[in-house]
């Protein structure tokens, strides 16, 4: 997103955004009682009366210490991670609830060793040892040169998640959101 917020400002230079975030729950709900003119979330049911977009597809991964022993595979599937200490994101965050689920369904649990409330965080914890975690394939890719952790994937079909934009009623958006969600939609 980066870049195309980048991309957005070059050709809007006027407009001034306010990003913040948050896990995808609060995201939803900040744009329900509108506290905000847009979001992005995972998407998962949240029960939030709003207008959703199709965003972008992400895929999850795990990441391990370079010399874990489930480092060196192509993929692994989730039940295999199990017996393993898990850093995680912090509770309600949309990663953790696809992770209980799964570990739910499977009768397990996961072994949430330490909870960080950002994807660095998780990253530093992993690479220093207390335990294995999940993220966004394109958000793993960034760390994998600078920290010794490796990325794993992670074969399992709802670790193919899809993101969206969400806003209140894109009719009744300002003039710039109404822009920048067209711009993100890669409809400019």
């Amino acid at each position: 997103m980066p870049g195309e917020i980048k991309q957005f400002l070059a050709l809007h230079p006027q407009v001034q955004i306010h990003l913040e975030e948050r896990i995808s729950t609060r995201v939803t709900k900040a744009v329900a009682e509108n506290q905000a003119d847009i979001g992005i979330f995972a998407h998962l049911p949240f029960g939030q009366e709003v207008e959703t977009f199709h965003y972008r597809n992400d895929h999850l991964v795990l990441i391990t210490p370079r010399d874990h022993l489930l480092a060196g595979r192509d993929a692994v599937r989730f039940a295999d991670t199990l017996d393993y200490d898990c850093v995680g994101l912090h509770a309600g965050s949309a990663i953790n609830l696809q992770l209980v689920k799964a570990a739910t369904e499977l009768d397990r649990a996961v072994r949430m060793l330490i909870q960080v409330t950002s994807y660095e965080a998780l990253c530093l914890m992993v690479e220093t040892g207390p335990g294995i975690g999940f993220l966004p394939e394109a958000v793993a890719r960034r760390y994998l040169s600078t920290l010794d952790i490796a990325q794993v994937r992670l074969d399992e079909p709802w670790a193919e998640r899809e993101l969206k934009l969400c806003v209140r009623s894109y009719a009744a958006l300002p003039v710039a959101a109404r822009r920048l969600v067209d711009h993100l939609r890669h409809e400019d």
